[in-house]
Formats: structure tokens, C-alpha cells, sequence
């Protein structure tokens, strides 16, 4: 009977680092992210029709979010046979 509570304890701390893990490397995030992540893009749409003028600065915004998403995107999977 103590190994089935002891268990259960133990389960419960794994779930918790699991949780926490999880938050810290993005992969379990509030839904609000999306939604904000969502309206800046319509912000950025309409700063680059105004932009047209000036190709130089146009390139410079694209730059900026390509390498602003690419990095926050990215999860790696390691396989664990490797």
C-alpha cells in the first residue's frame, strides 16, 4: 500500500516537471500568444504596402521578422535511437 502512494507522488512531481519543461521551451503556451502573433502581422502587412516607395527599408522590416520567427519557432527533435 506505501509503494502505491509513493508512487502516486512520484507521478505527480514527474507531471509537474513535465508541465514545466514544457512552458520553458514554448511547447505548451497560452492561446492569447497566437492571437497577438496574429494582429502583428496584420501591422506588418500594411507597414510594408507603405514601404513600397522605399525598397531598402521594405527588405530591412522582412529581414528583421524572418529572423525574429525563425528563432522563436523552432523545436528540434532528437531522435532517441540516435
Amino acid at each position: 500500500m506505501g509503494d502505491d502512494h509513493k508512487l502516486s507522488l512520484l507521478t505527480g512531481k514527474l507531471h509537474a516537471n513535465l508541465e514545466m519543461q514544457a512552458r520553458i521551451t514554448r511547447e505548451l503556451s497560452p492561446g492569447s500568444v497566437h492571437i497577438q502573433n496574429n494582429y502583428l502581422m496584420s501591422d506588418v502587412t500594411t507597414l510594408l504596402k507603405i514601404l513600397t516607395p522605399y525598397p531598402e527599408a521594405k527588405r530591412a522590416i522582412v529581414d528583421y521578422y524572418r529572423e525574429r520567427s525563425a528563432a522563436a519557432d523552432l523545436i528540434e527533435h532528437h531522435d532517441a535511437s540516435e
